[in-house]
């Protein structure tokens, strides 16, 4: 269990004020891939070839949608989930001077389902609630223990933020007493709107995945352009609240039509037509448009698999930027900031 984790993890290794900056440091953050199974080597570096300067852990927690349980750590873990793969992970992006955001994902063990789409009685809803506040809880102990900069409260979780307001306003509280690092929640980027607790975050934390361009291989200027009715709600939503966006995921998969509803793709298999110059553009019109703005932390690419030289490359046509021409933008981009 996690109380287990919390023990090892001690021995082994505030609610900050209102902002509208973050003391000038842009975060360059990546997505790393949890180790399947154990690795002696330092996975943890490759990540710097792009200039990261944080690097998010995401641990996975299962759902059982028929109960309304959770289970972590679980049989379905990965090495680097839970115990001495997640600390060593840690220790790893601690080595390589990176700040860490440890961003648990909750997933239902059903196929084919969405943790945005959460359904249950009253009965398992709050059988359901006093699980995700114990296992955050654990989370959050943690992270204060290893002095780990940002928590992530939740990610995509749709339904539970909107049929179940009041759960998050007592869980934020509680988090607090326990955790005095930054805290986020990654919302869909349709739902960040109907989110009413951000001014009780650090961040307003989006999943950057709009629809932009349906283009097989999207130019960079019809994607900047599609890009300004976003930047523009987004600014005014970040003045409103009086917080920084911040993009918990951001990245497109190396294929054609990379740009419009990248959900769609995922469905119709990963397999799909290599598109290189797609995912390039993508990626250079996403950090034209926003990276410069006052209202934009940064972000997180998604995402980065910790067997370096077997990921991506010229022939992949998933999410990760490794060997591929797309990684020199990134290193471009994060460079400058």
């Amino acid at each position: 269990m996690l109380s287990l984790l919390y023990t090892i993890g001690l021995a082994f290794l505030m609610h900050l004020p209102s902002s509208f900056s973050l003391e000038g440091e842009k975060i360059n953050g990546v997505h790393l891939e949890s180790p399947e199974t154990e690795m002696e080597e330092d996975y943890v570096s490759p990540v710097r070839r792009v200039h990261a300067n944080w690097v998010a852990l995401v641990p996975y927690v299962f759902i059982d949608q028929k109960e309304g349980s959770l289970h972590y750590p679980s049989s379905e873990n990965w090495w680097g989930d839970a115990g001495k793969g997640l600390l060593k992970s840690i220790h790893l992006a601690k080595t390589n001077r990176l700040k860490i955001c440890l961003k648990p994902h909750y997933w239902l063990v059903e196929e084919e389902s969405w943790a945005g789409e959460l359904t249950f009685s009253e009965q398992k809803w709050l059988r359901w609630e006093k699980q995700y506040e114990a296992v955050m809880l654990q989370f959050a102990r943690l992270a204060d223990s290893l002095d780990i900069e940002m928590l992530c409260l939740g990610t995509e979780l749709k339904s539970a933020v909107v049929e179940r307001p009041a759960f998050w306003q007592k869980l934020i509280p509680k988090i607090r007493q326990v955790y005095q690092g930054k805290l986020i929640y990654a919302a869909n980027w349709d739902n960040y709107q109907a989110v009413k607790f951000w001014k009780a975050l650090d961040f307003i934390g989006i999943n950057a995945y709009f629809p932009l361009v349906k283009a097989k291989t999207p130019q960079i200027r019809e994607l900047q352009y599609a890009w300004n009715k976003h930047t523009f709600s987004l600014e005014r939503f970040a003045e409103q609240q009086n917080r920084q966006v911040l993009f918990t995921e951001m990245g497109y998969r190396s294929t054609d039509f990379c740009a419009w509803r990248q959900w769609e793709i995922e469905q119709r298999s990963s397999n799909q037509k290599v598109n290189l110059l797609a995912q390039e553009n993508a990626m250079e019109a996403l950090f034209r448009s926003c990276w410069d703005k006052p209202w934009l932390a940064g972000g997180f690419l998604w995402e980065w698999h910790a067997h370096d030289t077997k990921a991506g490359g010229p022939m992949h046509s998933n999410y990760s930027p490794q060997h591929k021409p797309v990684e020199k933008t990134i290193a471009k981009w994060y460079q400058e900031k």
